[in-house]
């Protein structure tokens, strides 16, 4: 169940988070490409955006 899902189940009472420091951050992205052997430009471009450190 997705948080969003259940979050007026857990404002009512009915549910309660019990793993809540388990969970990732929520900025966090996965990204799979098929390899790092002659990546597009533009796909290496956006993989560098993406593990550059937020300002």
């Amino acid at each position: 169940m997705y948080a969003a899902d259940a979050r007026a189940d857990i404002a009512a009472g009915r549910l309660a988070c019990v793993l809540q420091r388990c969970l990732p951050p929520p900025s966090r992205y996965f990204l799979y490409y098929p390899s790092r052997r002659q990546m597009p430009p533009v796909l290496r471009a956006f993989v560098d955006m993406l593990r550059a450190p937020a300002i």
